[in-house]
């Protein structure tokens, strides 16, 4: 008979003994420690201001990103005249270029025909 008792009362202390160590372990851990009641209101103030500043910094973040693409867009715009009146630049002066390149052939041919004149003794 008592092997039998023994048996009924084992699931009974497989249960209540961890349940015991486990109350007993959690108060000690964290029950213990706590000596004054946490003020939820606080905690709750705390984090509305929290909030409140991140979406501050948010909308100062979102003004500034949008300042800096209107800011790219106007140098994009600078770029693309610059690059406008440069290549009107380079047309121009290429073409200065090629009216001096051509006067420069026409007045070596004038001294080369001075110079043929002045080494022959004939005068033009």
């Amino acid at each position: 008979m008592t092997e039998e008792r023994k048996r009924s009362y084992m699931p009974l202390i497989l249960v209540v003994v961890p349940t015991l160590a486990g109350l007993v372990l959690g108060y000690l851990i964290w029950g213990s420690s706590r000596q004054t009641q946490e003020d939820y209101k606080q905690n709750l103030q705390n984090t509305i201001h929290y909030i409140a500043t991140l979406e501050n910094k948010n909308e100062e973040l979102s003004a500034k990103a949008d300042s800096l693409e209107t800011e790219v867009g106007m140098l994009r715009q600078k770029t693309e005249q610059a690059s406008d009146s440069s290549s009107g630049m380079v047309a121009s002066l290429s073409q200065r270029v090629k009216s001096l390149e051509a006067e420069n052939q026409r007045l070596r041919q004038q001294v080369r025909n001075l110079t043929s004149v002045a080494n022959t003794g004939q005068i033009p």
